[in-house]
């Protein structure tokens, strides 16, 4: 009879301390309301990032696009790099305008639009190409950072005959905008 009731104790006594552990552990894995409302109160809001329709800023946008492209491609003339165009911009900002959700973060499902420009490096626009689509969005980061991503693939026939191939190719926008500039910017490409 004492085992018994020994192995009950010590049954209960785990079970307690079970229910500690557990306790301890959703006390350290979830966030409080006012922790979550200063992580969020750090990330732009969708009408932060449509300040980019005031024209001096997206004048100062593209001339950070220009000067970067240079850098990174020397030997190629501007008309010869893929970059976003004032006019591209122009109609992403109307699109996303339109929604009225400018009081909300930004996030991917109600910032990504689709667009057919033709995105071609000048290598390829001596082939017969087709099918352009273009998957525009913007992702916000804390700090009031920004990132205008635009996915781009088109369909590309090098010979009469050949199999006609898809390419898929990306370039990404990183900038803060500071007191009406734009400020921190970094271009990334890939494919």
């Amino acid at each position: 009879m004492s085992v018994f009731l020994i192995l009950i104790s010590i049954l209960l006594f785990s079970c307690e301390e079970s229910k500690k552990v557990k306790s301890n552990f959703t006390k350290n894995t979830f966030v409080t309301e006012n922790e979550r409302i200063k992580v969020n109160d750090s990330l732009p809001l969708l009408k932060d990032f449509l300040l980019l329709e005031d024209e001096l800023l997206q004048e100062d946008l593209f001339k950070k696009i220009d000067l970067v492209s240079a850098i990174h491609y020397p030997m190629y003339k501007k008309k010869d790099i893929v970059n976003i165009t004032p006019k591209m911009l122009d109609r992403y900002l109307y699109d996303i305008n339109r929604l009225d959700l400018k009081d909300s973060i930004i996030s991917y499902d109600i910032t990504k639009k689709e667009y057919h420009h033709k995105m071609i490096h000048r290598e390829m626009q001596k082939y017969k190409t087709s099918d352009y689509k273009n998957i525009i969005y913007v992702e916000a980061y804390p700090n009031k950072t920004f990132r205008l991503v635009i996915n781009y693939s088109y369909t590309i026939q090098f010979g009469k005959g050949e199999e006609p191939i898809s390419v898929e190719s990306s370039i990404s926008y990183s900038f803060k905008i500071i007191n009406r500039k734009i400020e921190e910017f970094d271009i990334q490409e890939s494919g």
